[in-house]
């Protein structure tokens, strides 16, 4: 009974616990951490091979539903084509019937053609409704399954529209099984796949399906409601097959159909075992090695205890005023440590000296960092700074004023949250190249601070020892937000015109240059030279002010009709220009419309309306080779033409147009725009 009370780790000594039950806690402290962060680590994992498990079921649903959308696609297209070649035939009285029935056979269904009133599927036929939905909305049209209950023999119906030759609009319907239409689940490569996919209209009747397709085409698929209800494009739930088989099931619905959507289905005892088989194994692994390390702890303890006891005998010695010896009669101990320990109580007198020197060079250190802190401030700097040789902060003054963070929230790297995103980048490689060459730092970043983002100035220098070698970085934020504000409003009025707001020719040059530059790379952009109709009349009826007032509203109405991607220019007077970035020819036609549109409604000024219009030349800029003086040039010969048809008229340029002027008795420029402005 003596010795285990010896041994107990409740042992006390003097009110005092045992070097025993100290180990104990330290391996209590050690552990509980432990075994706290290994179980949030399989936690995290667990959620980790599950999102993994989703994500793998997300993206198969999304590949098929693009390969499906693909399918019908290649459809329509094959459908737009037959369509124009019979609108041909018909305009030049060729009988296309017999080859429309041909290609209908061909494409593994039929071909009719439907028009308002007439159709030879029948009035009442889905097939018919969906060749009047493409006519009623000029585009195409698929409808969902035609007469489900039949099975594997229902119908689907797709339809384009196509225009005869008298301008009467009639569509193309072609009706098949759904296997001629979705092909994808009728090969072979998703034979023995570990998925089910399948297919499904807007109604929850099954199109196709890759396991038993002719048993269940046409069937409505378990859960619809529960799909329905997500009100989602996309999404994943627990479902039942049509086998009653649980499953996980990832959807994505089709664009361009009436509600399509494609579903892959996986077992779902396979999928939970996707993501468990891994956690449960972690989970394993995790609890053998926390094993292993408190056996090992435990092995430890009992080592540490012998050398302990020697080394508090030693220092108890020491304490009581004994003449120190050279500690050979210790015990020696394999732990480095306390090996270290035992020297270390030999040379104490010696460490004592040392350390006063070292704390009197430490004053003279800061005396010495008082002298620059004061000589900064004197300087009239926002926040000072200190930074350690390899460069996060150490030491910071005024960052609470500036920013309204504490000054602590500076050290290190926590400075880097206040700096603004886009000016992080080249703070960092200056202060690097600073680093790298041993110079002077001078940069300027956007610090936040209460009041919004403000403009400051990091200067600093290096701190040298006796040998030359850096020992740290001092430096100051100094405050130049008026500066920089100053800078930018020059900058805006350089480029910008002063009444209106808009860029000026400046501006207009750099774009251009921007434009021809894309060229290069296969973009083009259109230019539309705007000239206002009957301006001059208001300007000399009216007076300047109103005038003024008018080019501004103008301008206002301009920025309203293009898009954030363009750009709106006065060029001077009562012309303007618009460089429209991504353009072709339907975009130009549509916001040169759009403008000609807005431009020609009255504007009230002054408590009176006013009414102008709108002429505008329309050129592209999609030739690299063709410089801003020729496109400029091209765009004001297509607005001459464009003057010579009326007021409020539009026109794209055509070389033909060119060839025509050049042949045209010769005419002064401003002659042919003065009668134009007279229209």
């Amino acid at each position: 009974m003596r010795r285990l009370n010896r041994l107990s780790i409740f042992r006390k000594n003097g009110g005092r616990r045992s070097l025993q039950f100290h180990l104990f806690t330290i391996m209590l402290f050690a552990v509980v951490p432990v075994v706290a962060a290994t179980a949030l680590a399989v936690w995290q994992a667990g959620e980790a091979f599950h999102t993994s498990s989703e994500s793998r079921l997300r993206d198969t649903s999304q590949t098929l539903a693009n390969a499906v959308e693909a399918d019908l696609a290649g459809t329509f297209t094959s459908l737009s084509t037959l369509a124009n070649l019979y609108a041909s035939g018909r305009n030049t009285a060729r009988s296309f019937e017999p080859w429309l029935d041909e290609a209908g056979t061909h494409l593994g269904g039929t071909l009719h053609v439907v028009a308002r009133g007439l159709t030879d599927i029948g009035a009442n036929n889905a097939a018919f409704a969906t060749g009047l939905r493409a006519i009623e909305h000029r585009s195409r049209a698929i409808s969902n399954l035609i007469d489900p209950a039949s099975g594997k023999d229902a119908r689907i119906a797709l339809a384009v529209p196509f225009e005869t030759a008298g301008g009467q609009l009639q569509a193309l319907v072609f009706v098949a099984k759904p296997d001629r239409l979705v092909h994808l689940l009728q090969g072979n490569e998703l034979e023995g796949s570990e998925f089910l996919v399948a297919v499904t209209d807007g109604t929850g009747h099954l199109v196709g399906r890759s396991r038993d397709a002719d048993r269940f085409i046409g069937k409505p698929v378990p859960d619809w409601g529960k799909l329905q209800s997500m009100g989602s494009p996309s999404g994943l739930f627990e479902a039942v097959s049509k086998e009653g088989s649980e499953i996980m099931l990832s959807f994505r619905k089709l664009a361009g159909t009436p509600g399509w959507v494609v579903v892959v289905g996986e077992n779902l005892d396979a999928f939970n075992a996707r993501w468990q088989g891994p956690l449960a194994t972690l989970a394993l692994s995790a609890l053998i090695a926390f094993s292993i390390a408190l056996l090992g702890a435990l092995w430890m303890a009992q080592r540490i205890l012998a050398p302990v006891k020697a080394l508090a005998a030693y220092g108890r010695g020491i304490a009581e005023g004994g003449q120190l010896s050279d500690g050979a009669h210790l015990q020696r101990s394999s732990i480095a440590e306390f090996e270290s320990l035992r020297e270390s109580f030999i040379a104490a007198q010696t460490e004592l000296r040392e350390r006063a020197e070292r704390e009197k060079e430490i004053a003279d250190t800061l005396t010495l960092s008082e002298r620059r802190y004061r000589a900064v401030a004197e300087a009239g700097a926002l926040v000072f700074w200190q930074r350690d040789r390899t460069g996060p902060v150490t030491q910071v003054t005024g960052w609470r004023e500036l920013t309204g963070r504490s000054d602590t929230d500076a050290i290190g790297l926590g400075w880097m949250a206040s700096v603004h995103a886009e000016d992080l980048p080249v703070v960092e490689s200056a202060w690097a190249e600073c680093v790298a060459k041993g110079s002077d730092v001078d940069v300027e970043a956007r610090v936040l601070t209460p009041a919004g983002w403000k403009w400051v100035r990091a200067r600093g220098a290096p701190i040298r020892d006796a040998a030359g070698e850096i020992v740290e970085w001092v430096g100051s934020l100094e405050d130049i937000d008026a500066r920089r504000s100053a800078q930018a409003r020059i900058a805006h009025m350089a480029h910008h015109d002063t009444l209106t707001g808009l860029g000026n020719r400046a501006l207009m040059a750099k774009r251009m240059a921007e434009a021809i530059e894309a060229a290069h790379d296969g973009q083009c952009a259109a230019l539309l030279c705007i000239d206002l109709d009957r301006f001059k009349l208001v300007n000399d009826t009216m007076g300047h002010p109103v005038g003024d007032a008018l080019l501004c509203a103008v301008a206002a109405r301009l920025k309203q009709c293009v898009a954030e991607t363009d750009v709106v220019i006065r060029t001077g007077g009562d012309e303007f220009a618009v460089i429209q970035s991504a353009s072709s020819w339907a975009t130009a036609s549509l916001l040169a419309a759009k403008i000609v549109k807005s431009l020609s409604d009255p504007f009230t000024l002054r408590r009176q309306s006013v009414s102008i219009g709108a002429s505008i030349g329309v050129t592209f800029i999609d030739d690299p080779g063709i410089g801003d003086s020729e496109l400029m040039r091209r765009a004001d010969i297509a607005l001459y033409a464009a003057k010579a048809e009326g007021r409020g008229q539009f026109h794209l340029f055509d070389p033909r147009m060119d060839l025509q002027r050049r042949r045209a008795p010769a005419r002064s420029k401003p002659a042919v725009r003065e009668k134009a402005r007279s229209r």
